[in-house]
């Protein structure tokens, strides 16, 4: 390997992936930061009500959010610097959300629940991951990503 190849020049990166790379980079470090600010009550909503919410929440619905959005914004920094290993940081992420999609189906009781206005995001996620990782996927196969 040429010392030349491993710098790229700024020239050299697709704009499509660094808009994608970004946003996904601050989507998923804002839903980590929002996370924690409600696990440790720095939300603006009364003390019995954060209670309520944080009581509601199991800790394998907290450790896979935290899995998820730690794997989408490894992902998203990989992705800015056109690494193909970004692909694996996505998949990995859309595996657990899919585990926690099962999880809650499970621990409801049914799979209804999984489709309910309050938990619709964990399948709006898989399809943006989907998404994200088919568009990964052919930047890696046309030699984009290194």
């Amino acid at each position: 390997m040429d010392v030349n190849d491993s710098h790229r020049r700024p020239g050299n990166y697709n704009i499509g992936v660094i808009i994608v790379s970004i946003f996904l980079a601050i989507v998923s470090s804002a839903s980590l930061m929002n996370y924690f600010f409600m696990l440790i009550g720095m939300q603006k909503s009364s003390a019995i009500e954060q209670q309520g919410m944080v009581d509601h929440i199991l800790w394998q619905d907290i450790s896979l959010t935290f899995v998820v959005n730690a794997f989408i914004f490894i992902a998203a920094m990989l992705l800015y610097l056109h690494r193909k290993k970004s692909l694996y940081f996505f998949l990995a992420a859309l595996v657990a959300t899919l585990i926690k999609i099962s999880f809650t189906a499970i621990h409801e009781g049914s799979i209804a629940k999984v489709f309910s206005s309050t938990d619709i995001g964990g399948l709006v996620v898989s399809a943006v991951l989907i998404l994200v990782c088919i568009y990964v996927w052919q930047l890696s196969r046309s030699n984009t990503l290194k």
